[in-house]
């Protein structure tokens, strides 16, 4: 590097080159990384490098953890999350089938019916469920003793459960869509044991770096643990 390059970007542009080689970009970054290859001049390494950390931070646990220390803090959130939310679930669905039986007199409901309970019920036990997932996730990182808030309110309560559920769904969606085409084959089993693997490994290293981001950011100490 000459004299005049360096005058030209600053040395401090080139200190985060040992760090850039420890991030991969995600396909934003590398969209981006290649808009600037035709122009390198008008981006620095230092620039490139907070790019890529900004984008992957999201996704890093505070303090950084292993394997078997995201699978207890996942199953400490997990189990308490099915307690709360499996009941009421099992409430809304034997209203739903109570209500059914009522209209048709015993006889079996029409798919019109089906249609109009399904619509009725899972929008309004997901939004019931909301805050009980994040009053229930706050408690799996307290039993872990991770970073939470004093108290959740429940419209925060109700953000944290959203951003479960919202990731669960995002990391979960794609995986049982690609799958389908294998549920009717002799791969049905092989099928459904590594959608299980795959939705766990998204659960601790997706969803679970954004429920702890997000309770850190409701403590008001994004860098603590």
């Amino acid at each position: 590097m000459t004299k005049n390059r360096a005058e030209q970007f600053g040395v401090s542009d080139f200190k985060g080159i040992n760090n850039f080689r420890k991030w991969f970009p995600s396909p934003g970054g590398w969209c981006r990384i290649f808009r600037f290859a035709r122009q390198p001049e008008k981006i620095s390494q230092c620039h490139l490098d907070n790019f890529i950390v900004r984008k992957l931070e999201i996704f890093l646990m505070v303090p950084p953890m292993g394997l078997g220390r995201r699978l207890a803090v996942w199953w400490s959130c997990l189990w308490r999350q099915m307690m709360f939310t499996l009941p009421l679930w099992g409430l809304g669905v034997g209203l739903a089938a109570a209500w059914l039986l009522h209209q048709r007199h015993g006889r079996y409901p029409s798919v019109a019916s089906l249609l109009m309970a399904v619509i009725v019920v899972v929008p309004v036990c997901y939004i019931a469920c909301l805050p009980l997932v994040g009053y229930t996730v706050r408690r799996g990182f307290i039993a872990q003793r991770l970073t939470v808030p004093d108290g959740l309110s429940f419209g925060q309560a109700a953000m944290v459960g959203l951003t479960t559920t919202g990731w669960t769904f995002v990391t979960s969606l794609p995986v049982s869509v690609a799958a389908l085409p294998l549920h009717g084959t002799r791969y049905a089993l092989a099928c459904r044991v590594l959608e299980f693997v795959i939705d766990v490994a998204a659960a601790l290293y997706v969803v679970l770096p954004r429920q702890a981001r997000r309770l850190r950011l409701l403590s008001g100490k994004p860098g603590s643990r």
